[in-house]
């Protein structure tokens, strides 16, 4: 039998970022009350997707304009509707 050879040193982990715990608990969290809501109205698969697909289409709506906002009123003229 050859001896095996050692496994490259790959050097240390990956660090995981502090917010990565809360980030994770809280995609749980929003994930088990989105559930609730389905099962306490008895919502068919439809009719969860629709609620679940407006009230997110209303939330990234509003975060665009105010991303939009931002880009126009920061002064800079390379960015669509920047002031000159």
């Amino acid at each position: 039998m050859s001896a095996r050879k050692p496994l490259p040193d790959l050097g240390p982990l990956p660090r995981i970022h502090p917010r990565e715990q809360v980030v994770s608990a809280a995609r749980n969290e929003l994930a088990n009350a989105v559930l609730e809501v389905i099962q306490t109205h008895e919502l068919t698969e439809g009719e969860a997707l629709k609620v679940v697909s407006q009230a997110l289409g209303e939330w990234l709506g509003s975060a665009a304009t105010h991303m939009i906002r931002d880009e126009r009123h920061r002064g800079n003229p390379d960015k669509p509707g920047g002031w000159a």
